[in-house]
């Protein structure tokens, strides 16, 4: 669900700027905050872009010794898509035409994103146990309806034979991080087949209490094992950057991969928002069982 005072940010800006076509805000997970598009953009598509960007921008930046990442520009043939920080792992993203005053777009954008962070760090961010919620109220949470629910079993006779290779790029990145790497030392095979079973599951058209108590389980190992929450939204942003190019490819026709594209990525964020609360859950516990061993 989009954030109304930040949407309200975001038309402000478009409306006051000239030149400035539409904005989005984007966390790093790849969830949508709130965004202000022109009506032929599609906003899931928009979102794991970005995400799939970012982190070859910080590799960039760290690279060329540039010190923290604060903005990347890119420049086309009819206008330009300028990111700017605005907050812990949330990026404003802009769009303006080719003759934008760039002295003009980049002191618009840096005060929409100084607010913005404002306006973020002020919302309490902390997870809910997802226990005392029904599945109705995690639907609505993540904006998954119940028309998505029919679509995405519709899709898995397109995307099944796509999943195997999804499963392979993940653990190529996975094994990439030397941390990961450590903990996935000599289990990748078992793993990588795990991982399969669970993206094959979320075409299964079965997201009751049964499919939330298994997200909740994969917070609880996680935990265990000693996967941190920072890593697990990786993962999950990894998940919303493959499956739109992997949709298109796919899909009998460019309507049907948008559609798909969207309700895939809004079932993502209905997972991971059951998983960062057990997430929640378990670490305050553990703080609690430290806490009354000293």
């Amino acid at each position: 669900m989009h954030n109304a005072h930040v949407n309200g940010v975001l038309q402000a800006l478009v409306t006051n700027t000239p030149s400035i076509q539409g904005a989005a805000v984007i966390q790093g997970d790849g969830q949508l905050v709130a965004c202000h598009l022109p009506q032929n953009f599609d906003e899931s598509r928009i979102s794991a872009t970005v995400t799939a960007m970012l982190p070859r921008g910080l590799d960039l930046a760290a690279a060329l010794k540039c010190g923290k990442l604060e903005q990347l520009l890119l420049t086309g043939e009819i206008g330009h898509v300028l990111l700017r920080e605005a907050g812990p792992q949330t990026m404003l993203c802009t769009l303006a035409g080719p003759t934008v005053q760039m002295d003009t777009l980049l002191q618009a954008t840096g005060n929409a994103a100084s607010r913005i962070s404002r306006m973020l760090s002020s919302i309490s961010f902390t997870a809910p146990s997802t226990g005392t919620r029904s599945p109705e109220a995690l639907y609505e949470a993540a904006g998954f309806t119940e028309a998505d629910q029919t679509l995405v079993t519709q899709i898995w006779p397109y995307v099944r034979t796509a999943l195997p290779g999804i499963a392979d790029r993940f653990y190529q990145v996975l094994g990439a991080e030397p941390q990961m790497a450590a903990l996935l030392a000599g289990r990748v095979e078992s793993l990588k087949r795990t991982h399969l079973t669970w993206l094959e599951s979320l075409f299964s058209g079965d997201y009751g209490p049964d499919f939330i108590r298994r997200q909740e389980e994969i917070g609880k190992a996680h935990t265990r094992a000693g996967v941190t929450p920072v890593f697990f939204a990786a993962s999950m942003a990894f998940l919303r950057s493959v499956f739109p190019p992997a949709l298109h490819a796919c899909m009998p026709s460019e309507e049907s991969a948008k559609a798909a594209t969207g309700a895939v990525l809004r079932l993502l964020t209905f997972c991971q928002q059951i998983v960062d609360g057990k997430y929640a859950q378990t670490l305050i516990r553990l703080d609690e069982t430290m806490a009354k061993a000293k």
